[in-house]
């Protein structure tokens, strides 16, 4: 579904997040290799690159068709950015990039899309490529979200507990707090922060106020994590 949305959508459906190095300071300073996984068309790799000359980014995506679309752009990089396709539940993350090989990896409303049971594979995943002391910086979708509301109310878009399909076949979970934590320390990382976020934001076009939530953490690659 997800090449499908980015051969619809192209590049105009979601914003750059020029936001990232704000949250996340360590992306501003010094040599750095970055795993970001779910890139999309690049909304988070290439502001991130012209944040740091000094750091290189691997970009990966389900979607062939977001990935090119990354490559086009003019502020594609191929000396310091590498593209390519990759399925995080069947793909090994290390034979492209290097087994802990990576400083850090974003996970940025990417998790979400992957079926819960597939998780634990996904982090393991991750893990495998990053350095011991390395670190996943993690946002997605927090449980009672007003998309997730919006969602329970209609038939036909709920698959299990808090995890439904929209309209256009994608799929969302929605996570808790106590969850994101839980799964990441089973998957061998330790927290170094996690929060759930609530905003109210005003859509002036339609006339109301939007409640969202989302879970954001960061958590470190313990020494003792055994690899895939």
């Amino acid at each position: 579904m997800w090449d499908v949305f980015y051969r619809v959508n192209k590049t105009k459906f979601f914003k750059d997040r020029h936001y990232l190095d704000k949250e996340w300071t360590e992306f501003r300073q010094g040599p750095m290799k970055v795993l970001e996984v779910g890139c999309g068309v690049g909304n988070t790799a290439l502001p991130l690159l012209a944040v740091n000359p000094e750091l290189k980014v691997w970009a990966c995506d389900f979607s062939e068709n977001a990935v090119e679309y990354m490559k086009r752009s003019e502020a594609f990089d191929s000396d310091r950015c590498v593209g390519f396709v990759c399925d995080l539940t069947a793909d090994s993350l290390s034979a492209v990039c290097g087994a802990a090989a990576m400083d850090a990896c974003l996970l940025i409303f990417v998790l979400s899309a992957i079926s819960p049971d597939l998780f634990p594979h996904v982090l393991q995943n991750i893990a495998a490529a990053l350095r011991p002391g390395g670190k996943c910086m993690f946002r997605d979708y927090g449980l009672f979200d007003m998309a997730q509301l919006k969602m329970a109310e209609p038939k036909g878009h709920k698959i299990s507990d808090n995890f439904y399909v929209r309209k256009d076949g994608t799929r969302a979970y929605y996570f808790a707090e106590d969850e994101v934590r839980s799964l990441f320390e089973q998957a061998g990382f330790e927290v170094e922060q996690l929060e759930t976020h609530r905003r109210r934001v005003r859509n002036r076009k339609e006339g109301y106020d939007m409640h969202r939530r989302w879970v954001q953490g960061t958590f470190v690659k313990s020494a003792q994590t055994v690899s895939l």
